[in-house]
């Protein structure tokens, strides 16, 4: 058994990791920064916790494997998620706790070598401060010396917004978004997060970004 805590455990992402963790028999400790459960969620008990503290986090880190990161990506109540990377990583690299991220769709190329999707005229001016928030907490994940970790990029089409059938199959990927049998990059909530706890069980990207889309 595992023993997760996850923060943004309310939101689209957080709770359906946190759903598939417990179906597994994992042990999981549930926070986000309301304290209040997602509406309509069976997960009901959820502790008030704030990622950019790093005297708590660290507290909670001592107690778990897994520190799963849920959470927006773009500035709330003056920070961005990006500012609470470098005291992740320095807590991870002390208590050897690693770091689950739940990343985005937008800094993944379209083709190999090509430009980003956030970087289309296509892609929705309202994405954008989240992608590009996505972006800059990817670059220092990247860019550090310590930490264990990975950042797993959904598909293009994921999110409260776009709800996908369940398939209970998924296709992983790297940088390049890739598509599916209809020629979409589209996954669920429940895929994902099947997605997320496989590589919790058995890590096979330490250290990487990776993307994974529904295997329609």
């Amino acid at each position: 058994m595992t023993k997760l805590a996850i923060f943004g455990a309310n939101g689209y992402a957080g709770d359906a990791i946190r759903s598939e963790a417990l179906a597994r028999g994992h042990d999981v400790l549930a926070f986000s920064r309301s304290g209040k459960p997602r509406a309509g969620s069976a997960n009901t008990e959820i502790a008030t916790g704030n990622i950019h503290d790093a005297e708590a986090v660290k507290a909670v880190a001592e107690q778990v494997d897994v520190l799963v990161v849920a959470m927006p990506a773009h500035e709330i109540d003056g920070k961005k998620l990006a500012d609470a990377i470098p005291a992740l990583l320095a807590i991870s690299d002390s208590t050897g706790t690693r770091l689950a991220i739940v990343g985005g769709a937008g800094s993944l190329q379209v083709s190999e070598g090509g430009p980003k999707l956030m970087e289309g005229e296509k892609f929705p001016p309202i994405a954008l401060p989240e992608a590009t928030a996505h972006g800059e907490m990817l670059a220092l994940l990247r860019g550090a010396d310590k930490g264990r970790w990975f950042y797993l990029s959904p598909a293009m089409m994921f999110g409260a917004h776009a709800p996908q059938e369940p398939v209970g199959a998924y296709t992983l990927g790297g940088d390049v978004m890739i598509k599916d049998s209809r020629g979409m990059s589209a996954i669920g909530d429940k895929d994902y997060a099947k997605a997320f706890l496989d590589e919790i069980d058995t890590p096979a990207h330490e250290n990487q970004r990776f993307s994974v889309i529904g295997a329609y």
